[in-house]
């Protein structure tokens, strides 16, 4: 099948950061939007299987994470942050 199960991309938020963490699979990139649409942060050819995104300045609202694996697979997942 092509398409990515729940559990293996995880995005949470641990203190003041995003983490991203794929169990299977690596990720290649990796990106953070508003409500609005509007993109905050993007890291890109990032070949690992665990993301943190730090300094970032959004209280209390819901942010979109756009994960894209090495398979090219996308996930796209949303966060209270």
């Amino acid at each position: 099948p092509n398409f990515i199960k729940p559990e293996n991309v995880v995005v949470y938020k641990s203190q003041d950061a995003i983490v991203v963490n794929s169990k299977d699979t690596a990720i290649n990139a990796v990106s953070i939007y508003d409500s609005v649409g509007r993109k905050l942060f993007e890291k890109t050819n990032l070949n690992t299987t665990n993301v943190n995104f730090s300094n970032i300045n959004a209280n209390n609202q819901i942010l979109l994470v756009k994960v894209t694996l090495t398979d090219n697979k996308t996930v796209v997942r949303k966060i209270l942050f």
